[in-house]
């Protein structure tokens, strides 16, 4: 298994603080050394399984052209009038990195596609849509949408 360094050393810490910031009974310490301790023993149970970076990446291309592909020509998904569950499932995870300091762009809003249901999408939800603690938030959605 690959040790932590540089950037993934850092987004670990800060996924780490968010999860605990608003939990009187888990701290930055006690949760990392969870996930140090996750991460070795999935890497035991499964030691075989490695993704490529290639391959990680044209995964993840193939799921943003499926996203592109059910927004369509909008305005929500699968072409209805009215946001439903799945644009409000989908939304959190595109900005949460970006919104709580994990990214330092909002990735998901390069496409024009997906900025313009991005922008659709938060008219109707509260200025933090996810479960993070308001104190954690690095970036302003606004900000990335305009």
């Amino acid at each position: 298994m690959a040790p932590l360094t540089g950037n993934l050393y850092a987004r670990a810490w800060r996924l780490a603080a968010l999860v605990s910031a608003d939990t009187p009974y888990l701290s930055q310490f006690a949760l990392f050394g969870r996930w140090g301790f996750g991460g070795r023993l999935s890497y035991s149970t499964w030691p075989n399984i490695w993704i490529s970076p290639r391959a990680l990446r044209t995964c993840k291309f193939a799921i943003f052209s499926e996203l592109v592909a059910h927004i369509g020509d909008g305005p929500y998904m699968g072409g209805l009038e009215q946001p439903t569950m799945l644009d409000f499932a989908v939304f959190p995870q595109l900005v949460f990195g970006y919104m709580f300091g994990l990214q330092e762009n909002l990735v998901a809003a390069t496409d024009p596609a997906v900025k313009g249901w991005l922008k659709r999408v938060a008219d109707h939800l509260p200025e933090n849509p996810t479960l993070a603690a308001d104190k954690m938030q690095v970036h302003s959605l606004a900000e990335a949408l305009a």
